[in-house]
């Protein structure tokens, strides 16, 4: 009886293995996964009071902003449909569900509610996200780091 709990813990862990998948269809190249929002910048300058506590993430046609504490636990999300130029130069995101207003819950990432970033890779583990900002009638810059 023991013996056969064992293998039947075995093969379950086994084929849950087997089938897991990080990317569960939603690879979508140098974009894929969690990356830290390192700083803000707004027409060259960057914003003192950001604290560093934003991560952007990217999985299939998903765009999701995570804010944590110091302690790392969750403070808040948001989420948006994701478009991203066949080239990698720009990503078109779009908060089209009120619950996940960027403007209503994160004004301090500065992120209106739909917005098209240019982007620019740096060795892979680096990303700069540029975009005019209408209503601060200013360009905003966001300096992201991979995280591993």
């Amino acid at each position: 009886m023991k013996h056969t709990l064992h293998l039947a813990l075995l093969s379950l862990a086994l084929l849950l293995a087997l089938n897991s998948c990080s990317h569960n269809n939603g690879d979508i190249g140098p974009w894929f996964g969690l990356w830290h929002l390192e700083s803000i910048d707004v027409d060259g300058t960057e914003q003192a009071d950001y604290e560093g506590d934003f991560f952007f993430m990217f999985q299939g046609k998903v765009f999701g902003i995570k804010h944590l504490d110091v302690k790392n636990h969750l403070m808040g999300e948001c989420y948006a449909t994701l478009d991203i130029a066949a080239d990698n130069s720009s990503v078109t995101v779009n908060f089209v569900d009120d619950r996940y207003s960027m403007e209503d819950n994160f004004p301090n990432v500065l992120m209106q509610n739909q917005a098209t970033l240019a982007a620019n890779f740096h060795d892979g583990n680096l990303l700069t996200l540029t975009y005019f900002n209408t209503s601060l009638n200013a360009h905003v810059t966001y300096q992201l780091k991979h995280w591993e």
